[in-house]
């Protein structure tokens, strides 16, 4: 292995090691945490209760056609009038995650960049030195979801307008258009994936942030997916025992209840997020922060080789 190779095992094993070593990095990530419980909690209150009971009506054998018939248009006016609220709270719950996980990020990348200067930092001093950054930061990821989120956020709103309206053929248009677009933005996704480090660590404004990440990342798509697949395989093998209550207590309730709802396997869902958030959230910002240092560094060795074959030249973000 050359001077310039990224071994993503030791990238991943290191990143693991700091939040083992510094529960920091945990603290940093509860605001994300309690956000995530709240949602939770609001969606239960306001739509599971009444969806439950009218599932319940409708599956009750006693009903007569007449009262299948008005249950299931009940049921239909149910949705149609609670699908608006769950759009304001979904749209008011994305906006309050961007800013408070852009002020996170912010302070993670800080913290470990001062960590790789050899200098330990506290919470309070990571969070301290990450605010400055956040509104470059944040306007930097506005940009990026709206390259890269846009597009699905607007066809997801067809979709949920479609079936509001019963109108099945905008849903299966925005549908097929979606399928169409996954790979193309997949490959934006990962090719400004380091945007943020770059705005970070090297104070690159929110346009040149993208600009970096999209240079530096030439040539290391590949290298990229193998590390989010290796994290993705590792959240999924931590949330795998949740899922497993999830599925046998489901399959329990619905052989002695007939109606399938899980409260237990909900919690449970909803712990092994918390759990996942608390682990791979740092574990990601961290294991994206070093890969840009890596890619950084390779990338501004390999143009000062060619300005020394080619002349002076200016070195662009």
């Amino acid at each position: 292995m050359t001077e310039n190779d990224i071994d993503v095992g030791s990238l991943i094993k290191k990143s693991f090691k700091s939040i083992r070593y510094d529960p920091g990095y945990i603290i940093l990530f509860l605001p994300i945490v309690l956000m995530t419980i709240i949602f939770y909690v609001v969606i239960q209150l306001l739509f599971v209760n009444d969806f439950l009971t009218m599932i319940q009506s409708m599956q009750s054998s006693a009903l007569t056609m007449t009262q299948s018939s008005s249950s299931f248009s009940e049921f239909t006016n149910l949705i149609q009038e609670k699908i608006w609220i769950l759009m304001v709270i979904l749209i008011f719950y994305m906006i309050s995650m961007i800013i408070i996980s852009t002020a996170i990020y912010a302070s993670v990348i800080k913290k470990v960049e001062s960590e790789e200067k050899g200098e330990k930092i506290t919470v309070s001093e990571a969070f301290s030195r990450g605010l400055p950054v956040f509104p470059r930061l944040l306007l930097a990821t506005l940009l990026a979801v709206l390259i890269i989120g846009l597009p699905i956020i607007f066809l997801i709103g067809l979709i949920v307008l479609g079936v509001a309206s019963n109108v099945m053929a905008l849903v299966c248009f925005s549908s097929l258009i979606m399928v169409l677009l996954i790979v193309p933005l997949i490959y934006f996704a990962f090719r400004l994936s380091l945007f943020a480090p770059a705005c970070v660590v090297d104070d690159y404004s929110p346009v040149d942030s993208l600009k970096r990440s999209w240079r530096i990342t030439k040539g290391n798509v590949l290298l990229i997916f193998a590390t989010v697949l290796i994290v993705a395989i590792i959240a999924f093998v931590i949330m795998a025992p949740f899922i497993v209550i999830n599925s046998v207590t489901s399959a329990s309730q619905l052989q002695y209840s007939g109606y399938t709802y899980n409260s237990i396997g909900s919690i449970a869902n909803l712990i092994g997020q918390v759990v996942v958030l608390f682990i791979i959230g740092p574990v990601s910002i961290i294991i994206y922060t070093l890969l840009y240092l890596k890619l950084s560094k390779k990338y501004t060795s390999k143009t000062e080789n060619k300005e020394m074959s080619s002349g002076p030249n200016i070195i662009s973000p």
